[in-house]
């Protein structure tokens, strides 16, 4: 299903700010990948939360961590910071 969720995201790229051509999937938000902005966005959005909630969901819930890659508490630590 990620496979696919990409495809469709390379078809919807917006125009890149240069104006010729499409922007880059592998330039943006720094130690972010597109996989985790999309579940992020999406929680946001679908749940109606600010991005304080959004951060303490991302920090503090086993399975949105599993969702973004990050494992549980027993693994290294990674955090999601806006």
């Amino acid at each position: 299903m990620r496979k696919r969720v990409f495809e469709i995201l390379k078809e919807l790229l917006p125009n890149s700010t240069g104006g010729e051509g499409k922007a880059d999937p592998n330039n943006g938000r720094p130690g972010m990948s597109q996989w985790e902005i999309l579940v992020l966005g999406v929680l946001r959005l679908g749940l109606n939360i600010d991005y304080g909630r959004l951060q303490e969901l991302a920090n503090q819930y086993k399975t949105i961590r599993q969702m973004l890659g990050h494992g549980d508490w027993s693994m290294p630590t990674t955090s999601f910071k806006p």
